[in-house]
C-alpha cells in the first residue's frame, strides 16, 4: 500500500512540475528546409523537461508557401521569418504560381524540359515534364546536331545539341530523335531461352542501338517449340528461327502454340 502511495506522490509530483509547458521549433543545424517540434517544460525550456512533438504543434497561426530552387522542393513556412520558426515540406502544387509556362529552360546548369513560372523562368518555380511536352522544332536562327550517347547495347541517351548565336546547349530529347534514317534490327541472345531485339546504326552500335519490342526482330521463317528445363517440372513454349534454332531469335509464347503446331 506504501508502495503504491510513494508512486502516485511521485506521478503528481513530476506532472505538476511540468503542468506549464510549451511548443518550440528547432531547424536541423546541417539542414535549414527540416526542422523538429518539441514540447518543453515553460520554466527552464527545456532543461528538465523535453519531448519531441507532432510537427503541426509547432505550426503557427500565419504561414505561406515558399519554393526554394536549389532543392526544387515546396515549403510551409512560418510568415514572420520564412522558415526559421516553422517549416514543412509539402506538396509541389502547393508553390505553383497562377501563370507557368511548359518550356526548355536551364535549370542548375542542365536544359530539359520544365513547367516553370513565366516571371522568373524557373528561380521562382519549376517542375520536370516530360521531354515530349517540349516543342524540338528549331526556333529562326537556330541549328541543332543530335548524338547518342552509348551506355551498353539497346541503351543510350539521346542529346540535340542547339547552337543559337554561338551559343551551345546541350539538351536531352527523346531517343528516337537520334533514330538514322537506315537503321537495321539485331537480335542478341542473352541466355538459353531469351533474347533482346535492338534497332541500330547499320554501321556502328555506338552512333545508336536502343531497345525495341523483340517481335520486330522476328524473321519470317520460325517454329514453335515446346522446352523444359533440366531439373524444372513444368515447360514454356518458344518461338525460335528455323535457321539457327534460337541464336537470331527467340520468344516465349503462349503455351497454346505448341499445341497448335502439333
Amino acid at each position: 500500500m506504501q508502495k503504491i502511495a510513494f508512486t502516485l506522490f511521485l506521478f503528481l509530483l513530476l506532472t505538476n512540475s511540468f503542468a506549464s509547458t510549451i511548443f518550440v521549433f528547432h531547424t536541423d543545424p546541417a539542414k535549414p528546409t527540416k526542422g523538429y517540434c518539441y514540447e518543453v517544460d515553460e520554466a527552464t525550456y527545456g532543461e528538465k523537461f523535453k519531448a519531441k512533438a507532432n510537427l503541426e504543434k509547432c505550426r503557427p497561426n500565419k504561414t505561406a508557401y515558399m519554393f526554394v530552387y536549389d532543392t526544387g522542393k515546396c515549403y510551409e513556412v512560418d510568415d514572420q521569418t520564412s522558415g526559421k520558426e516553422y517549416i514543412k515540406k509539402v506538396k509541389l502544387h502547393k508553390c505553383r504560381p497562377d501563370k507557368v509556362v511548359i518550356e526548355l529552360v536551364n535549370i542548375k546548369g542542365e536544359v530539359g524540359c520544365y513547367q516553370v513560372d513565366t516571371k522568373t523562368k524557373g528561380q521562382y518555380y519549376y517542375k520536370k515534364e516530360k521531354k515530349s511536352e517540349c516543342s524540338t522544332e528549331l526556333a529562326p536562327g537556330e541549328t541543332a546536331t543530335y548524338y547518342w550517347d552509348y551506355k551498353k547495347p539497346g541503351i543510350g541517351t539521346c542529346y540535340k545539341g542547339v547552337n543559337l548565336n554561338g551559343e551551345v546547349n546541350k539538351v536531352i530529347v527523346e531517343d528516337t530523335e537520334c533514330r538514322p534514317k537506315d537503321f537495321v534490327y539485331r537480335f542478341i541472345r542473352k541466355n538459353e531461352t531469351s533474347g533482346t531485339c535492338i534497332e541500330q546504326d547499320p554501321n556502328n552500335e555506338k552512333a545508336y542501338s536502343l531497345k525495341t519490342k523483340i517481335t520486330n526482330c522476328k524473321p519470317k521463317d520460325t517454329v514453335f517449340v515446346f522446352y523444359t528445363p533440366p531439373n524444372k517440372k513444368y515447360g514454356y513454349c518458344y518461338e525460335i528461327d528455323s535457321e539457327t534454332k534460337g541464336n537470331l531469335y527467340i520468344n516465349k509464347v503462349d503455351n497454346s502454340e505448341c499445341v497448335s503446331a502439333e
